[in-house]
């Protein structure tokens, strides 16, 4: 079974769950769970996202995932000081880390987009680019893969 984890930080966007629905259809149209999906954060808990909602996590503290997927926030989101170490410590052993929107600003952050190609919201673009001048930006994509196929 994958293992995918959604990372969320306090403020995070909500919309990043839209593409665990990707992984719920893949499990219904396999006739099994072929995927499993986790909402991790720092320390687990309840997070409370940038609208009316919060969702329940758990701790980092799993040792292996085959994907994150780094949620997106309202504003320029801020790493905690948890967060980080435990992205870099995940991202040499997963298989794919992603991010959704602004949530790239979190793995530049975390050094896992050093010398890659990466994409956020066309509003926070230019603020990647300057914050992080060793990520190329490519502000007019919705979507970029820089990494090898698996």
């Amino acid at each position: 079974m994958q293992r995918i984890g959604f990372v969320v930080y306090p403020d995070f966007q909500m919309i990043g769950f839209a593409a665990a629905t990707v992984f719920e259809v893949a499990n219904i149209v396999n006739g099994e769970a072929i995927y499993e999906v986790n909402t991790i954060s720092e320390s687990g808990g309840r997070v409370s996202s940038s609208g009316v909602m919060a969702v329940d996590s758990e701790a980092f503290r799993r040792p292996h995932y085959d994907m994150l997927i780094v949620c997106g926030g309202t504003d320029l989101p801020e790493a905690s000081v948890k967060l980080l170490p435990s992205l870099r410590t995940r991202a040499k052993s997963v298989r794919r880390i992603v991010s959704i929107c602004t949530g790239a600003i979190i793995l530049a952050e975390a050094g896992s987009l050093k010398g890659r190609r990466a994409t956020t919201h066309w509003l926070m673009a230019r603020q990647l680019q300057s914050r992080y001048p060793d990520v190329t930006v490519e502000e007019d994509r919705i979507f970029i893969v820089d990494g090898p196929p698996i």
